[in-house]
């Protein structure tokens, strides 16, 4: 389990997207399923419309490029609920810049399974704090998209914690950066 200091994040446990996701994972979930052309793997971002998805997720949400091969991703979109809980703007930022490390290397984890499997993901993690018995839950649901169909280009995740968001916060809140 990484140590950050004065909280930490637990590992986090890999959920089946077909039965566990929230109803707006799994609307979110079909509606990826929706541009996915018949012979692909994968739909193509460009294809992605963000009037498709409520206007209260959107906050929740961010958007990676997947830059090369190796482990290099690249916000290209950052929602405010990340921004408010995180203390850090992100967009146009490499992951390997987020603070602190415990949560980056979890969800640093999240995109590379996404990216090797080529398929959609839904994870939980659990926020704790060591100084109270705050516990936050967070479900993740990762999405791939390609430019050919083949190759992960940019990932879609959407972080359901809205209903632990201020829990979650407080405790991100008190790690060391």
């Amino acid at each position: 389990m990484p140590d950050s200091g004065t909280a930490m994040l637990s590992v986090f446990v890999e959920r089946d997207v077909e039965t566990e996701a929230s109803v707006e994972a799994a609307a979110t979930y079909g509606y990826w399923l929706s541009l996915r052309p018949e012979r692909a793997a994968m739909p193509r971002w460009r294809d992605f419309d963000w009037m498709q998805i409520p206007l209260y997720m959107i906050c929740c949400c961010g958007v990676v490029d997947v830059v090369g091969g190796d482990d290099e991703f690249v916000y290209r979109f950052w929602g405010t609920q990340h921004l408010s809980m995180h203390r850090q703007e992100m967009t146009n930022r490499s992951i390997h810049e987020m603070r602190p490390s415990a949560v980056r290397d979890v969800i640093l984890d999240q995109y590379r399974i996404v990216r090797d499997a080529a398929e959609p993901r839904l994870f939980t993690s659990t926020y704790r704090s060591r100084l109270a018995s705050t516990v936050a839950r967070e479900y993740s649901l990762r999405l791939p998209f390609s430019d050919d169909g083949k190759t992960v280009t940019q990932i879609f995740a959407f972080s359901d914690i809205l209903r632990d968001f201020n829990k979650a916060r407080k405790i991100c809140q008190s790690w060391d950066s």
